[in-house]
């Protein structure tokens, strides 16, 4: 994935701190970093090497991945012309091995600088996370949230939270160009799971959601057998959120403050999907507050239709807000893995076609991720 190019004068800055000697042939390829009694040294996995090869897939031949050439399992080149002929897999692997040393020693430096300990497991994690965004380990970048929660203590933030830490880093592009990639989507919970439970299975929090029951089913002539989720629905009326669509063919706008004095922020268009859970009436509206493409303020709700009898739609765990978990829910039950009740189908049925599909699951993202 998008791994930031980095100049031998970043990478000396960078790492000076924590090293006695530095020696780099490119900035992905080969990085030699020598400790001077230093217990920060630990190495990926043959899991950390599996997840990344997965995740980025093999390319035998040079692509343009946003920012840079790439090759093999997403590997760094000056360009295109790099490897005219193009590489096998085994030498693809090999020049991912070259690579990980980099990422290797930007988390062992920010493990070191902060006195963090973690486990093979976790740091498995974090290499390939680093591997596609290097910079959240650097020094004085500690106000990456992925960074917060290790320096504040993994341990302090609830399962849900991790994930959903990970789950910041899903889109590609720059400014107003970012999309979300259903890739980044599923490796991060990926690397979450990796991360938590030593495993690349799980897409929820174990402790979450209830381990889905089996019923059976029982007719005249067969029994089946169905994976039924259940899950802790209480919640208090605070933290209940209500979705509204923007029906305005100009859009609404977001404001500072309710009330139209307050400074415009931006304008969230038509069709666009808002929860809130707080209201205030003035200057003759309804107003919200809601939170949109990362800009929290106060828009006009008069421009918006109310959804789904007051329910946020995609919340169908029920807990009164959308996350990861509900996130996981609905890719799950698009593979049929999973059986909902009647109300979860409806809060998951996002295009309201009377069926649950990856088109569902894509559109949870758009809304979630907004």
């Amino acid at each position: 994935m998008v791994k930031k190019f980095l100049s031998l004068v970043c990478c000396f800055a960078v790492c000076t701190p924590i090293v006695t000697s530095v020696a780099v042939q490119d900035a992905q390829n080969t990085t030699i970093v020598t400790y001077a009694e230093d217990s920060y040294n630990m190495k990926a996995s043959s899991k950390a090497v599996k997840l990344i090869e997965e995740c980025e897939g093999f390319s035998s031949t040079a692509y343009w991945d946003y920012k840079q050439w790439t090759i093999g399992y997403g590997t760094y080149v000056a360009s295109d012309t790099t490897y005219p002929n193009g590489i096998t897999e085994a030498e693809a692997e090999q020049l991912l091995y070259n690579a990980l040393t980099y990422y290797e020693d930007c988390v062992n430096g920010f493990l070191k600088r902060h006195e963090i300990s973690v486990n093979q497991d976790q740091f498995d994690a974090l290499v390939c996370f680093t591997y596609a965004l290097p910079a959240w380990s650097y020094k004085g970048n500690e106000d990456y949230s992925i960074a917060q929660m290790m320096i504040n203590g993994w341990e302090n933030y609830s399962e849900q939270e991790i994930f959903d830490t990970f789950g910041l880093y899903v889109k590609a592009g720059s400014g107003e160009n970012k999309v979300t990639l259903p890739g980044l989507v599923k490796r991060r919970l990926m690397e979450a799971s990796l991360f938590l439970y030593g495993d690349t299975t799980y897409t929820m929090p174990k402790n979450m959601v209830s381990s889905t029951t089996s019923t059976e089913t029982s007719t005249e002539t067969s029994t089946t057998e169905t994976q039924v989720l259940v899950t802790d629905t209480s919640t208090s009326d605070s933290d209940k959120y209500t979705s509204y669509k923007v029906f305005s063919e100009n859009g609404v706008r977001l404001r500072s403050d309710y009330g139209l004095d307050g400074d415009k922020l931006t304008v969230i268009p038509e069709g666009a999907i808002i929860s809130t859970n707080e209201t205030v009436t003035a200057d003759g509206y309804l107003w919200g507050k809601v939170e949109y493409d990362g800009i929290t303020g106060w828009c006009a709700l008069n421009y918006c239709d109310e959804m789904k009898d007051g329910s946020v739609i995609g919340d169908v765990n029920g807990d009164g807000k959308i996350s990861s978990i509900d996130a996981s829910i609905i890719n799950r039950c698009a593979k049929n893995v999973l059986t909902l009740t009647d109300e979860q189908f409806e809060a998951a049925d996002l295009n309201q076609d009377g069926k649950i599909t990856m088109e569902d699951y894509s559109l949870f993202l758009e809304i979630y991720l907004n």
